[in-house]
């Protein structure tokens, strides 16, 4: 799954077509095959764009960043990524007009070690929901099966549900880590 050249393409188009300001898309890390969330304003600089595997973060979290608040924006999406930026648009946190998204009809994405992660393997919208252009052939949604360690909590009694949560936030120490990661978490009190 390497789309890198079709999202160039697609990058190079809308910068010519005075279509957007900015494009949101991932780019090597430089250290490693990794790659990593790039923000592009320059149309020169759209052959740094890459997608393939390894394209994990999702990008619907900067929508909400200064950078491309009421700007034009490109954006890549996999399936997973446009469900988040579904509900963004519902809650009127994001304009759609505003945004061409190229939606991915995603095959899973992997970690360091070249493991399809666990919510992959268990994904049951693969596809962009929302986009304006499509890259690889739709999957089309899969029926969902309940993932064995939630059947096991849901098994739990209250009490013992409430003592798992409690030993999972035990080690929390409010950094708010998980509220800049969450795509929902805009509201930044």
């Amino acid at each position: 799954m390497d789309y890198s050249k079709q999202i160039q393409d697609i990058a190079s188009k809308l910068f010519a077509d005075d279509k957007i300001d900015v494009f949101v898309g991932y780019c090597m890390n430089g250290f490693d095959d990794n790659q990593v969330p790039v923000v592009i304003t320059d149309p020169k600089e759209v052959q740094a764009l890459v997608f393939t595997e390894k394209s994990v973060f999702n990008l619907s979290n900067y929508l909400k960043a200064d950078h491309t608040r009421g700007k034009r924006v490109g954006l890549v999406v996999k399936g997973c990524d446009s469900r988040s930026l579904n509900l963004l648009l519902t809650e009127n946190q994001v304009k759609r007009d505003k945004l061409y998204i190229i939606g991915i009809a995603c095959e899973g994405v992997v970690d360091d070690r070249g493991q399809k992660m666990q919510n992959c393997m268990e994904c049951i919208v693969p596809d962009a929901v929302v986009f304006d252009e499509m890259l690889g052939t739709p999957k089309g949604k899969k029926d969902y099966i309940v993932n064995a360690d939630i059947t096991e909590l849901a098994a739990k009694g209250l009490v013992e549900r409430r003592e798992y949560f409690e030993e999972i936030f035990d080690n929390c120490i409010r950094c708010n880590a998980c509220r800049h990661s969450c795509p929902l978490c805009y509201d930044r009190l």
